[in-house]
């Protein structure tokens, strides 16, 4: 039951997140730009991947981008990239199907966060790029919150088959239902106190909750830091697991969903701050993206949510692997192993490691 929020006040804009999930081990990776990538599909394996037998879309990253990652690398949950795009991820409560257009190249509801990021640096040019490629959903049916450094928002679900985007000024947060279903419902309940708004109904309650507490902040004249705020907002629809909901989830295979991160991409400062809700690691992290040398570097760095620290996170950054992929690809996918079984996570695992820079092509030319 993710939660999104969009603050924006004077010139400052926050685009913020709380990674709800049945668990919150992740990967914060660097991606970098002038990388030839191709889309992993059904019928793709790593051997032919970048050949025509594989119908997923190619394309070559224009921006570099730091991205949040537990289901594999190029596999995202949320992002932003060095041109000022961010993008969180939330499970759409919808039973629509995506019309697949066949004679299109595919990308997947994950790999597609990644694209974006890749390739665009605002929300007109994300939405002038949505008939260019066939959507497909390969594990959840998600939608999008998105952010461009112009202080311009959209939400980006699926609508009748296909990926559309809704832009609105007083689009301030979305959650897992529908927005227009979620505008309407916060429409109904004409609360005008947003702190007292309860959570019964657990999708829009949290969701009408966190769209009046933002616009009561981006309406008013408190001087109030707004990093600060948006972590505030995030607490207070934050979801949390009593004891009677483990004790239900004791001998099945999945466990209860619940907030383990909180996010916040700064547009202004070109900051993502995050926080882990585990109490033996939960102080303000940060990684600033103007500290990021995209072009003098071949290296992906990673950093594993789990390690313990606070502040800045760059230093503690390592070059990254293909073991650490493996570890994070068989830690997300073991739970769910009948349906992804071990020769579908090393392909997960594999695929980032045919990806080539042009630094690299060049390299491999001249050999």
């Amino acid at each position: 039951m993710c939660t999104s929020i969009k603050l924006r006040k004077n010139s400052e804009i926050i685009l913020g997140q709380n990674y709800d999930f049945y668990y919150g081990h992740g990967l914060i990776l660097t991606n970098n730009p002038f990388v030839s990538k191709a889309a992993l599909t059904e019928e793709c394996s790593i051997e032919n991947l970048f050949t025509e037998e594989n119908r997923g879309g190619r394309w070559k990253s224009k921006y570099g981008s730091v991205t949040f990652n537990q289901f594999g690398r190029e596999l995202p949950t949320c992002g932003i990239n060095e041109a000022g795009l961010s993008i969180t991820s939330m499970w759409h409560n919808s039973v629509q199907k995506p019309s697949v257009a066949l004679e299109k190249p595919l990308i997947s509801e994950l790999q597609w966060i990644q694209m974006q990021l890749d390739l665009y640096a605002t929300i007109e040019e994300v939405e002038s790029g949505l008939s260019q490629y066939a959507y497909f959903v390969s594990m959840y049916p998600m939608h999008y919150h998105i952010v461009d450094r112009t202080g311009e928002s959209a939400i980006v679900e699926m609508i009748n088959g296909k990926l559309q985007v809704i832009k609105d000024t007083d689009i301030t947060a979305c959650g897992n239902a529908g927005i227009n279903e979620s505008i309407e419902y916060v429409k109904r309940q004409q609360i005008k106190r947003p702190k007292d708004i309860p959570l019964v109904e657990p999708i829009l309650d949290r969701v009408t909750k966190a769209i009046a507490m933002s616009n009561e902040f981006n309406k008013s004249d408190t001087d109030k830091d707004i990093r600060l705020k948006a972590f505030e907002i995030l607490d207070c629809v934050a979801l949390n697991v009593g004891f009677n909901d483990l004790f239900r989830w004791i001998g099945k295979r999945i466990p209860p969903s619940r907030t383990f991160l909180q996010i916040v991409f700064d547009l202004t400062n070109m900051k993502v701050i995050f926080k882990s809700l585990v109490k033996k690691n939960s102080t303000y992290r940060e990684l600033s993206i103007k500290d990021i040398n995209f072009l003098e570097t071949e290296s992906v760095l990673v950093y594993d949510v789990d390690q313990l620290g606070e502040g800045s996170i760059l230093n503690q950054m390592e070059t990254y692997t293909k073991k650490a992929n493996e570890k994070i690809v068989r830690k997300t996918y073991m739970p769910v192993i009948k349906d992804f079984p071990i020769e579908v996570q090393e392909e997960i695992i594999c695929f980032p490691e045919l990806y080539l820079s042009e630094k690299n092509k060049q390299n491999q030319n001249t050999m």
